[in-house]
């Protein structure tokens, strides 16, 4: 289990916390080409806003195709992450905050 900044670099891209109290927690993600996000889960659900780009959603073991203007939501404890065939960018949304709250969990259940 970890505890991430509010606002960070990795080598898939960059995320900036845009929004983050103790009721919601709002922020942005801009992924690179072909770079998968780690895979993680989370004790609370969390909503995906596609703005931009293209790629595919893993949830637990089945892979979704995503483009712009899709909503997503991750339950929680659902095991996630992405891959992009195109720059994405999108807004990611927990429905309890603040930021430094929220626990990635980055073995498998």
């Amino acid at each position: 289990m970890s505890i991430i900044p509010d606002n960070g670099k990795s080598v898939w891209g960059f995320y900036n916390t845009l929004e983050n109290n103790t009721k919601y927690v709002i922020g942005r993600c801009y992924l690179k080409q072909g770079k998968p996000v780690t895979t993680h889960y989370h004790d609370q659900y969390e909503l995906y806003i596609i703005e931009k780009g293209c790629g595919r959603l893993l949830f637990n073991d089945e892979w979704f195709d995503v483009k712009a203007g899709d909503v997503i939501t991750i339950p929680e404890n659902v095991l996630h992450c992405a891959v992009t065939d195109s720059e994405m960018t999108f807004s990611y949304i927990f429905p309890e905050g603040p930021f430094n709250n929220i626990k990635y969990y980055f073995d498998k259940k």
